[in-house]
């Protein structure tokens, strides 16, 4: 066994010196486009498998890599979350310029960012997939007393592992914490003013994320259209897990129906022509 998790860890860890893996990746297809965000601490690998399967349906893809991650947890010492917004922000704007209909997809803090960005940019759909949005639930008793002697914290789900799941950090910094605890504040402020068609799905047994963050979501949003979508599974990024074909069809068929709709809307205004 520790023979095994031994050769697992000297094999991830070749995986990860490859910037491939962890880079941003723009797969340009046809007019309808998404931008894909990954989530805290993690990677665009995470979201890798679901753009493929999108650019095999003839859609754009685009997935950022946000400021302060795929490189060191120090690196997101410093950063807003605000920044991570605006990353995402020019995202959107990118494929907008290869695109006349654009969908936000994000993996959890990912769908945070995204429901944020959908709550002000023009865009014809939005995908939450695990994602967070009540802080209180993170802020455990004695983390104000953590803070105050470590910067780092050790994800101990993940240092059981040979490698990170998603090819990011092991240790979340603990300054960096307080700006994703910031985003959660801020994005559910914000979810009135989310009305594009919204599909949110999650795992019936999240082990980070509780069900009821969707369910708050769902709520708050002023979607006419919504989905969403409970899977049975105990699992948080399920884009890595073992129903992620299943997932990825939904997704894509979401795109796709929810695309159709919006080029009908668009060839009947004389003004968008």
């Amino acid at each position: 066994m520790a023979r095994s998790f031994i050769i697992g860890s000297i094999l991830m860890q070749a995986l990860m010196n490859s910037s491939d893996l962890r880079a941003p990746f723009f797969y340009q297809a046809g007019h309808i486009g998404c931008v894909l965000i990954h989530g805290f601490t993690g990677t665009p690998f995470a979201v890798r498998g679901l753009g493929k399967s999108l650019y095999s349906r003839d859609i754009t893809v685009y997935a950022p890599c946000l400021p302060g991650h795929g490189t060191r947890p120090k690196d997101l010492i410093g950063i807003s979350y605000k920044e991570w917004i605006d990353a995402g922000r020019n995202a959107v704007r990118k494929v907008q310029n290869h695109c006349d209909i654009v969908f936000i997809i994000g993996l959890s803090m990912g769908g945070t960012i995204a429901l944020y960005l959908a709550s002000e940019m023009s865009v014809q759909g939005c995908v939450s997939i695990a994602s967070p949005i009540d802080g209180s639930y993170f802020q455990k008793p004695g983390y104000a007393i953590v803070k105050r002697f470590f910067r780092y914290w050790p994800k101990w789900h993940s240092l059981k592992k040979p490698h990170h799941p998603e090819l990011g950090y092991r240790w979340y910094p603990l300054p960096a914490v307080d700006m994703f605890l910031e985003l959660l504040k801020t994005a559910r402020q914000r979810l009135p003013r989310v009305s594009c068609p919204l599909l949110l799905i999650h795992s019936e047994s999240d082990p980070e994320v509780p069900l009821s963050h969707m369910n708050q979501i769902s709520n708050a949003v002023c979607s006419e259209v919504k989905q969403s979508i409970v899977l049975k599974i105990k699992k948080h990024a399920v884009t890595l897990g073992r129903e992620k074909e299943k997932i990825f069809d939904q997704i894509g068929l979401f795109v796709e129906r929810t695309g159709r709709i919006s080029e009908t809307t668009l060839s009947d205004c004389p003004t968008c022509a």
